[in-house]
């Protein structure tokens, strides 16, 4: 039997829900950068109030990062 390694890269974040004038560019800078690193599993916390505006923030982070899961 051949064993083969496989290196698993686990990135967790806290994103800061903030609220601040700069909020949209500040995010967009953070999920460009964690989508930068490749990661296979990431964790994100402090993802507040992204169910507004029907869930368009968690949308947009996910087309961003290339986490959307066709269905």
């Amino acid at each position: 039997m051949t064993s083969e390694r496989f290196r698993l890269k686990v990135v967790t974040y806290n994103i800061d829900g903030r609220e601040d004038r700069h909020k949209d560019a500040r995010l967009l800078h953070q999920l460009r950068r964690l989508a930068d690193l490749e990661p296979h599993i990431l964790g994100l916390q402090e993802c507040k109030e992204w169910q507004r505006d029907g869930w368009a923030t968690q949308y947009w982070a996910e087309d961003i990062l290339g986490t959307r899961v066709p269905s």
